[in-house]
């Protein structure tokens, strides 16, 4: 890392918020031969392909990380892994949660409303959803995603304080968000995109050189779900849920006669990972489900209907395989089409209250890619009849289009 920081200082500035990061992600150069002819001169170190983490790290195993590529491949975009070791432990996800919430409780006055006070920047309804970074409250704010959701947002590696001065040291809050970025980054997406290298076969680190860094353009939030202040119908993909301001029932025309929180849709990114802020792991998704294919047995015809994601908690993450992932595989992995349901019956209040008592809350992150990388795909064999129809396309010109 010493010998990268002194070779290129421009490139360092260049990532600054996020730099040494960056370097933890960068594939190791290999050593150059010395020119001088110095039979006391040490021999030059031997090259090191796959270098090791740090001793502090503790990375995604490489089985591990083989599998959630095979369950993407195979189960309509969606995998789940355990978080049992350090840094991504189950105290280290709880203290992450527990610190957003805290938060939460700062956004909002005595009456729970939103408040202005406490200097965190505010996300306008129109503002520009790809680089918006600050709180925004529920309502429809940003996208019609957000009619059942509140929640901060970081974009682009931005950070921010929860107090007035951006250069307090010791707030909590964002050395926290900033630290388990930083964590999913290196210990858990780094390791997925190595193992897509290994699963089509193309040089180690590829996906850094042709997209990266990755870490200074991804988005992550961590959102809650509230009830909408107005009354009214949401008509969601055909469906039509009702409900009430007070989340005293509500009908369907779906036979399950779920209320829809988060309409169906796919993400924008490489993979997504979400968490969920339930203590322990548990069965289900908490609502999150997406859609997949089944075969009768009985006709052989084949039906979509929506699943459950397995497991949910501080024990566990979901990966989800992005649109722009399925551009660059030519469908061979499909994004994964969700949505978020209620999990509530009549009695259980709140639309967004699950079955444990209190909001259903979680992080999500968006990997993707840098915005003025141009979209290429994967040099390998089993890729090879893939083709983009835009020529020099820039993933930033995909993603307005994307929309």
């Amino acid at each position: 890392l010493d010998v990268q920081e002194s070779s290129s200082r421009a490139q360092a500035r260049a990532v600054v918020r996020h730099d040494h990061l960056f370097k933890k992600m960068l594939p190791t150069p290999p050593s150059k031969p010395s020119l001088i002819n110095d039979n006391d001169a040490p021999p030059p170190p031997p090259p090191n392909p796959s270098p090791s983490p740090p001793p502090t790290t503790t990375q995604l195993r490489d089985d591990d990380a083989d599998e959630i590529v095979r369950s993407l491949e195979t189960n309509d975009g969606v995998a789940t892994v355990s978080l049992s070791s350090p840094p991504l432990s189950k105290d280290v996800v709880a203290h992450f949660f527990e610190t957003f919430r805290k938060a939460f409780d700062i956004v909002h006055d005595d009456d729970g409303n939103p408040s202005s006070s406490g200097g965190i920047p505010r996300i306008l309804p129109d503002a520009d959803a790809t680089t918006a970074t600050g709180y925004h409250s529920a309502g429809g704010s940003l996208s019609r995603y957000n009619q059942f959701r509140e929640g901060f947002v970081f974009s682009d590696g931005a950070t921010f304080p929860l107090g007035d001065d951006d250069d307090n040291n010791d707030d909590d809050f964002k050395k926290c968000a900033a630290r388990f970025f930083e964590t999913i980054m290196t210990a858990l997406v780094v390791r997925i995109m190595r193992a897509l290298e290994r699963r089509w076969g193309i040089e180690h680190g590829w996906f850094d050189r042709a997209y990266g860094p990755m870490a200074d353009w991804s988005q992550w939030h961590v959102k809650r779900f509230v009830i909408s202040d107005d009354d009214g119908d949401v008509v969601v993909e055909g469906e039509r849920t009702t409900h009430r301001g007070d989340g005293e029932g509500f009908s369907s025309s779906t036979s399950s006669a779920k209320r829809i929180l988060l309409p169906v849709h796919t993400d924008p990114s490489l993979v997504s990972v979400v968490i969920h802020d339930k203590i322990g792991c548990h069965d289900g998704g908490m609502g999150l489900e997406y859609l997949t294919t089944c075969r009768d047995d009985d006709d052989m015809t084949r039906r979509k209907e929506w699943k459950e994601v397995s497991r949910h908690g501080h024990g566990v993450a979901t990966v989800m395989a992005g649109s722009l992932l399925s551009l660059l595989t030519g469908n061979r992995i499909v994004a994964a089409r969700h949505r978020v349901v209620s999990t509530t019956t009549v009695e259980d209040g709140d639309c967004g209250e699950n079955v444990s008592g209190g909001a259903r809350v979680a992080f999500t992150l968006f990997v993707r890619p840098r915005g003025d990388a141009t979209l290429v795909v994967p040099p390998c064999e089993l890729l090879s009849d893939v083709r983009i129809k835009a020529r020099n396309r820039t993933v930033r010109e995909w993603q307005s289009r994307a929309g």
